[in-house]
């Protein structure tokens, strides 16, 4: 059984990452996931993403997204790509 963690990961963000980035949820690594300490009214979300997996068609990426959730609203608030080369040997 997924954790509160990955629960909150797969059925919120999920969809959104798979609609907005073709990304979906056998790709990612959650780092963080964070609430407003007051109310809970939002959740910040923390994810990297491995763009590719397959040794052809790079380069791969390593996608940094922040998301934040507000009821069912999200919306991307930071967003960073790193390449990644892999050499076969």
């Amino acid at each position: 059984m997924a954790n509160a963690k990955e629960d909150v990961y797969e059925s919120l963000i999920t969809p959104y990452a798979e609609e907005l980035f073709g990304i979906g949820e056998q790709h990612h690594d959650l780092l963080a996931l964070e609430t407003n300490n007051e109310d809970n009214e939002f959740v910040t979300v923390t994810a990297t993403y491995l763009t590719y997996y397959g040794d052809h068609d790079p380069p791969n990426t390593i996608d940094m997204i922040t998301f934040i959730i507000e009821n069912e609203d999200v919306e991307v608030v930071d967003h960073s790509s790193e390449v990644v080369c892999y050499t076969k040997s």
